[in-house]
């Protein structure tokens, strides 16, 4: 049976430590400058989009019912035009003037669009996004309005001719993947080497697999009686299997099927984790996408044996960078907007919990919360992604205590 080992103060700075390690002599310090070119190129460019496409630029302004309709967009989109104007109007790039009308303060000129991109490419190479990372912000800038009209796939968007690399770099291969990819193999490594038998772990929404090589490259074969690697995507569970077919640890590996928003457990299969419960819960950049939090936290503290973590990489705040890709995964075919949460998002447009509200939620469904990375202050906190862990007791907690704490 796994404890959490000698404080959580101390997992968390051991976490911190290896993951700061991972990342030594990369020049954090402008982090947040650099996110912010991320945001202000998106911004800029949606701006643009509406000044050519409508007449938001206008002097006596526009009403904002009527965008969708001048730029055609599809019925299942119709709602991102909506969630577009409300960052532009939270940037102070639009405002409202009166009589549910708006305008842009002030119209791009081409030397601010250059001047955009150029931060934003100078930005991705100091974060390590490489090449990958601007051509897919542009991209998507570039087919707004084909996006908008359902004429273009976002997933061609994000993996141009089923190419993973850009996901790789989003997931794996910049400053603050590899810092939170570290932090977790070192927690999970933590809880391998207070007990002597191998971990059973469960990998939910795995995609192209950045943080699986991460906890398996730390771990190594003899540390794992068996990974779980599952995704929503047939896609990435081939492009899994080939990337970790010559691996020392491939045969510890079961890939399957699972949609996070229905039953887990049913998908599984009858193995012995799948009877006794899973070491570790891992789930990186990704459940958030369930429609409920906390049904999705008390199933996994179901999935979990007495003493098991839920490890989560999670982002915590909503970044203009993904406006012109992420809204349109999100749409329903029906043209009720985004998928509908039922959690504390319920009711809104947003697709992530912040960090005190995943807190929250993990001791609503029973569960301890022990480490949240990076620390207060980092530089690394500009990208508002965190590393949660939180664990299972090894008594169960009842109802009462749970809500009392």
């Amino acid at each position: 049976m796994i404890t959490v080992i000698e404080s959580d103060a101390r997992l968390g700075s051991r976490a911190d430590e290896n993951g700061l390690a991972a990342i030594e002599g990369w020049p954090v310090a402008q982090c947040a400058e650099d996110v912010d070119a991320l945001d202000r190129l998106v911004l800029v460019g949606l701006a643009d989009l509406l000044a050519r496409t409508t007449d938001i630029a206008a002097a006596d302004g526009s009403d904002p019912q009527a965008f969708a309709d001048r730029m055609s967009a599809s019925l299942e989109h119709r709602w991102v035009v909506e969630r577009w104007l409300n960052d532009l109007l939270a940037a102070g790039l639009m405002e409202a003037i009166g009589d549910g009308r708006v305008r842009l303060v002030e119209r791009p000129r081409r030397k601010d669009l250059t001047a955009a991109r150029d931060r934003m490419i100078d930005a991705c190479v100091r974060l390590g996004y490489a090449a990958s990372l601007p051509t897919l912000l542009l991209d998507s800038l570039r087919h707004a309005v084909d996006l908008l009209q359902g004429r273009v796939n976002v997933q061609s968007i994000l993996y141009p001719d089923g190419d993973a690399t850009a996901a790789l770099e989003v997931y794996g291969t910049n400053v603050v993947s590899r810092y939170l990819n570290a932090a977790a193999a070192s927690v999970v490594a933590d809880l391998a080497h207070s007990r002597s038998a191998p971990l059973r772990i469960l990998e939910l929404g795995a995609g192209v697999g950045a943080t699986s090589e991460h906890i398996l490259g730390t771990l190594g074969a003899s540390s794992v009686t068996h990974y779980v690697f599952t995704d929503l995507s047939p896609h990435f569970l081939h492009i899994a299997r080939e990337r970790f077919a010559d691996e020392p640890w491939a045969h510890k590996m079961r890939f399957a099927t699972v949609d996070i928003t229905v039953p887990i457990a049913d998908q599984l299969g009858n193995s012995s984790a799948d009877r006794d419960g899973y070491d570790v819960v891992l789930a990186a950049t990704m459940a958030h996408n369930t429609v409920d939090i906390d049904a999705l936290l008390r199933e996994i503290g179901v999935l979990l044996a007495p003493g098991g973590v839920v490890v989560l990489i999670e982002t915590v705040v909503e970044h203009a960078q993904s406006l012109t890709t992420m809204p349109f995964a999100l749409s329903m075919p029906d043209g009720s907007g985004p998928l509908a949460r039922t959690d504390v998002r319920a009711g809104s447009h947003r697709t992530y919990l912040a960090a005190d509200e995943w807190t929250a939620a993990m001791v609503r469904a029973g569960l301890r919360p022990c480490v949240d990375l990076p620390r207060n202050g980092h530089p690394l906190e500009a990208f508002s992604q965190r590393l949660l862990v939180a664990a299972r007791p090894d008594t169960p907690t009842t109802h009462a205590e749970t809500h009392d704490r």
